[in-house]
């Protein structure tokens, strides 16, 4: 087993653009996002028209019928 510190590094070098990069990451990591959360989250769409918005996510947990 490595040991390593924790490193702050800029977003954009691990995810370079949020659309193709960073949603499908999310997508398919929802589980760290509802482990870190508390709250059991499953995604229901991704690039979700919400009116002259995009909701990058939207997922759907127990307690609440809409996560975006």
């Amino acid at each position: 087993m490595e040991i390593s510190r924790l490193e702050r590094v800029p977003l954009r070098e691990v995810w370079h653009g949020e659309e193709k990069d960073f949603t499908p990451w999310l997508e398919e990591n929802i589980e760290l996002l509802s482990e870190a959360l508390g709250i059991p989250l499953s995604v229901v769409e991704r690039e979700k028209r919400a009116g002259a918005f995009e909701a990058d996510t939207l997922a759907e947990s127990n307690s609440d019928p809409v996560v975006i």
